[in-house]
């Protein structure tokens, strides 16, 4: 009570944890208790959080268009990740931990650096229209899926930066997708009920 409404909720990778976003910040409780076990003062209220496989770090994309992350352990932030001119609507690690990939509200796609906070690259040219909603790392690295203003899911190199497939059928806005566990499909939900 008293938190806000909820934005976003995530597992971290070991199930032991849960990430609840709400426009105050970012609150971790754990799934065996449901008791609050760390709160992660955004400021700036985060859109979206994503955790680092090893859980050592967390990273949140803010409304002011920076990517915040946090040491785990101490709660204390390390590093202020700026590159977006709008909001960043999602972050999320690959399943090795060595990229951090970010999506704004400008319609790009960032690719960063993990342990330094460099970008990699980003996308040669706008994503979707106007903004990109939602993206997710394939299981391997190789290809990021992306979802925004439009009605397709682009796939993208991960080491270019370039899109390799457009994947088309919505008739709607999609709002989520997700790989499957060994990569070879997508799964795509959108506002047109399919």
């Amino acid at each position: 009570l008293g938190k806000g409404y909820i934005n976003e909720v995530k597992w971290s990778p070991d199930g032991k944890t849960l990430e609840v976003m709400t426009p105050l910040g970012a609150y971790q409780y754990s799934s065996d208790t449901l008791d609050e076990q760390q709160f992660y003062d955004t400021a700036t209220y985060a859109l979206s959080t994503t955790f680092s496989p090893d859980k050592h770090f967390l990273a949140s994309g803010d409304n002011d268009g920076t990517i915040r992350i946090w040491n785990t352990s101490n709660k204390h932030l390390i590093q202020t990740l700026v590159g977006h001119q709008y909001r960043v609507y999602s972050v999320v690690f690959s399943t090795d931990g060595r990229i951090l990939a970010s999506a704004g509200g400008e319609g790009s796609i960032r690719f960063w650096d993990a342990n330094s906070g460099e970008i990699l690259h980003k996308t040669t040219e706008e994503a979707h229209d106007n903004y990109v909603l939602h993206i997710a790392f394939s299981p391997d690295n190789r290809i990021l899926a992306s979802i925004g203003g439009d009605k397709v899911v682009r796939l993208w190199d991960v080491n270019t930066g370039k899109v390799v497939r457009v994947l088309t059928g919505h008739t709607d806005l999609i709002w989520s997708l997700a790989f499957s566990p060994d990569g070879q499909t997508i799964a795509s939900g959108s506002a047109d009920r399919t």
